[in-house]
């Protein structure tokens, strides 16, 4: 990938995530863009989602223009801004050959592990259901209670 510098970063909005740059050469919205610590010790590629210049949104940026735009990490004043141009070069096709394996029956064993036991001719045991055990029923004696008799007492007044 070949990259050619494009500008500098002269501020940098902390509370919008948004950095004002310098531009040297033009830059259009879609492309991929490379901020890089003037020492080469960490930088990042975002491609350019959103362009302004005094509030107004920009398709295309001009050279020698300032114009503020979304990043997606905090920069500091001085990082570069190096315009990523990918180049096209295409691979050979890769020639695709289909090859015919011969499928041996395993009879649901795996050949490399265990060999297979000799497959059988009808069930070698007879499966009979067991007679269901007999469950006594319980009786159950419902509890009848009689009614309790109020007792009413007569209460005489002392005069």
């Amino acid at each position: 990938m070949a990259r050619r510098l494009i500008g500098e970063v002269s501020h940098y909005f902390t509370n919008i995530g948004v950095a004002v740059l310098e531009l040297t050469v033009a830059l259009k919205q879609g492309e991929t863009i490379e901020f890089e610590k003037r020492d080469r010790t960490w930088g990042y590629k975002q491609k350019v989602s959103s362009m302004e210049l005094e509030h107004k949104r920009l398709k295309e940026a001009k050279k020698g223009m300032s114009i503020g735009m979304k990043v997606n990490k905090p920069l500091k004043k001085g990082f570069r801004v190096y315009k990523v141009a990918a180049t096209t070069t295409k691979a050979p096709a890769k020639k695709t050959v289909k090859k015919t394996v011969k499928k041996t029956p395993t009879r649901g064993c795996k050949p490399p592990k265990r060999k297979c036991p000799p497959k059988r001719k009808g069930p070698s045991k007879k499966i009979t259901k067991a007679p269901a055990k007999k469950v006594a029923k319980r009786t159950v004696k419902k509890v009848v209670r009689k009614p309790v008799k109020k007792v009413v007492r007569k209460t005489t007044k002392k005069r």
